[in-house]
């Protein structure tokens, strides 16, 4: 038997973050939550430069997030989106981006202003 209801949206976050609770792991949380609030199905995956990007076709919506150093995105994805097939794998999707700039943590307003 067919239901005639719709397949819930398929989005993957695919993202790169070097620590462990930073502000990138904090905006990862909250899109997936929010996304599976609304009744989506929702995967992680941390991005690699030189990954098989094939399994992107899968999906619906792809949401890529990396952190900001030094006024640079992280490497990952940057070499993910050159050096991979992840671009290729991109076409005709839904794309969203997130960058995360900063620390969650008190201190970092120190170490980031004069």
């Amino acid at each position: 038997m067919i239901s005639n209801e719709e397949q819930p949206i398929r989005a993957i976050i695919l993202y790169d973050s070097k620590t462990s609770g930073g502000s990138t792991d904090r905006l990862i949380d909250a899109i997936g939550h929010e996304l599976a609030e609304m009744g989506a199905y929702v995967e992680k995956a941390k991005c690699r430069a030189n990954a098989d990007y094939s399994f992107v076709r899968e999906f619906d919506v792809v949401i890529l997030g990396a952190p900001v150093y030094y006024l640079v995105v992280s490497s990952q994805l940057l070499g993910a989106l050159v050096q991979s097939n992840l671009k290729k794998n991109l076409r005709g999707k839904k794309v969203a981006l997130f960058l995360a700039c900063g620390s969650p943590e008190p201190m970092a307003l120190t170490m980031y202003l004069p």
